[in-house]
């Protein structure tokens, strides 16, 4: 169930970007190109511009309260160089979602208190192993990928657009139909 999609440019045309929700988890594509693709007009059978694809998946952490903390990776502190070197040991998070070539992109979400609310995850197709990268390829992987978490989270809530309330995705909408019907009731 693919519930919206909205393509828009960003960066002078050098970037195209998709953010769309399946199965009520949020999902984005990005093709980045460069000026000298696009003035030489170098695309694809698909008409894309050659450029670099990229994916993300956003996971909230109300989506899965029980397991968030325990999936996510911790901060890690090593030495290199004389340099502190801080980072994310994402490699964990392979297991929970299917990415092409594994994930290659991390980063916690906090809201304006700095309070942890989710997690992004990535991948970066320029890598060797996943040439003649397409739209529909990168598309394809989200939602292989989705499908594959939700495989590990069958439970996973998703936000009421009603009430603001935290509910399993599979009863989401009977619920919202409910709340909706209380909400008339209450204010006719």
């Amino acid at each position: 169930m693919l519930e919206y999609l909205k393509k828009h440019k960003e960066f002078d045309g050098y970037t195209r970007k998709l953010n769309g929700k399946y199965k009520h988890i949020m999902f984005s594509i990005v093709h980045w190109t460069t000026p000298s693709s696009l003035k030489e007009n170098l695309q694809d059978i698909f008409g894309y511009n050659y450029g670099i694809w990229n994916s993300y998946i956003k996971i909230w952490k109300k989506s899965i309260p029980k397991d968030f903390d325990r999936i996510t990776p911790v901060l890690k502190k090593d030495r290199f160089l004389g340099s502190l070197l801080k980072y994310y040991d994402y490699g964990s998070l392979d297991q929970y979602f299917s990415m092409s070539g594994g994930i290659s992109y991390f980063e916690l979400q906090h809201d304006e208190e700095g309070i942890v609310t989710g997690f992004e995850v990535g991948n970066d197709y320029n890598h060797i192993w996943n040439k003649h990268t397409t739209f529909e390829t990168v598309f394809s992987d989200v939602k292989e990928s989705i499908d594959y978490f939700i495989n590990h989270f069958p439970n996973y809530k998703v936000h009421s657009y009603v009430d603001g309330k935290w509910i399993m995705a599979k009863n989401i909408e009977k619920y919202n139909i409910k709340a909706n019907q209380k909400l008339k009731s209450k204010y006719s």
